[in-house]
């Protein structure tokens, strides 16, 4: 799947109504605006950039070799976990982005909203599925996300 099928997604139909038109998702990776590394924005304002350049992979490949000699998981499992830990740090890779727009877009509001993905967390709380209800539960611990 493209990435302008999944923007559109996004932001028509899973973005909350009051939100529609002051955010914008990018994705640098999928041949959109290359120069500027910002993820998404917020009023023409950057909210998050992506480590495109920075992205350490060596760092995150010693880490799943790490997770997967200790934890008994698969490779594939042990990169993602490595992979969100580096979310968990502020470092996003912007091939991330297509990847876990497309999570959330096919998976349950709960899952995104609690699991180990920032990213997918943040998509999450901007969801219109998350609800009134449900973000003001979440308020207090919003704190404690990268």
């Amino acid at each position: 799947m493209f990435w302008d099928p999944i923007r559109k997604r996004l932001e028509e139909e899973f973005l909350a109504e009051k939100l529609r038109g002051i955010i914008r998702y990018y994705c640098p990776v999928c041949g959109e605006r290359p120069e500027d590394m910002s993820l998404v924005r917020f009023n023409g304002r950057e909210l998050l950039l992506g480590e495109y350049f920075r992205f350490d992979r060596v760092a995150v490949t010693d880490l799943w070799r790490a997770i997967s000699k200790t934890g008994g998981l698969t490779q594939p499992e042990a990169w993602e976990r490595g992979i969100y830990a580096s979310l968990e740090n502020g470092v996003v890779d912007a091939h991330m982005v297509y990847y876990t727009a497309h999570k959330v877009i096919n998976s349950s509001i709960e899952k995104s909203l609690y699991g180990e993905n920032a990213l997918a967390r943040m998509y999450a709380l901007l969801d219109r599925r998350t609800g009134k209800r449900r973000l003001k539960r979440l308020a207090d611990k919003i704190d404690e996300e990268p």
